[in-house]
């Protein structure tokens, strides 16, 4: 029998595979994926590293705001006139990296 920690690493490269997406640093913007899914409310596997607002239904004001909730517990800052970087997977990466928290 497989331990929890070695079945959840298994489904996330999963999950990251179906995506095209492979690799340490990958994984990382894997889990951003699955925090933005989860702030969102929007089934796992329904976001990739390249959605963008315009596509998901859920990506509207009140999603914007969970997203911003969600960053802010992660010590993720941007100035409030900054909302377009919280429009797509990769801007949202980048908040990410340029606070040093992705690998």
């Amino acid at each position: 029998m497989q331990s929890f920690a070695k079945r959840w690493l298994i489904s996330i490269n999963c999950i990251a595979k179906s995506h095209g997406v492979s690799g340490d640093v990958e994984m990382k913007k894997c889990d951003i994926v699955r925090i933005v899914e989860d702030a969102l409310q929007v089934k796992s596997g329904s976001l990739s590293v390249d959605s963008v607002a315009k596509e998901v239904p859920a990506w509207d004001s009140m999603g914007l705001l969970a997203i911003m909730s969600v960053l802010d517990e992660y010590g993720i800052t941007f100035a409030t006139g900054d909302t377009e970087l919280l429009l797509s997977m990769p801007k949202i990466i980048q908040l990410f990296e340029d606070a040093g928290k992705l690998d």
